[in-house]
């Protein structure tokens, strides 16, 4: 009996003990537990270093024409959404060269041009546009 009661005392000690630890670590938890802060102007908020603020990106595109095709049509440059981007009449024998402004999630474009479409991954500052 003597046995059985020490036992018992001792898994009260240790029961008790763990407990009171697993209280400490909710507390501690609890205490770094990040808090939402709202920012009053834009000046306040707080982002690191190297965060980039750009929400769009400008973009310089070339045209390649082809000496002597006589067709006219239009130039379109459309995002995945079917939004258009740009919006030309182009000879098919000039070249042109113009900027678009591309929101920053924006890699990849449609280009239309005589009833041919190709698609176009934007991941440097330029691209061209080639009726090969």
């Amino acid at each position: 009996m003597k046995k059985i009661t020490n036992i018992l005392l001792i898994a009260l000690v240790l029961q008790v003990s763990l407990s009171s630890c697993k209280k400490n670590l909710v507390d501690k938890y609890e205490e770094t537990k990040p808090t939402n802060v709202t920012a009053k102007s834009v000046k306040e908020i707080k982002a690191p270093a190297n965060f980039n603020w750009n929400t769009s990106n400008t973009v310089s595109f070339t045209f390649k024409g082809i000496s002597g095709d006589a067709r006219k049509s239009t130039l379109t440059i459309t995002d995945d959404n079917n939004n258009i981007l740009f919006r030309k009449l182009q000879p098919a024998s000039e070249n042109y060269t113009g900027n678009l402004e591309l929101p920053a999630h924006v890699n990849k474009i449609n280009v239309k041009y005589d009833g041919i479409t190709t698609d176009l991954l934007v991941n440097s500052n330029t691209f061209d546009i080639s009726l090969k």
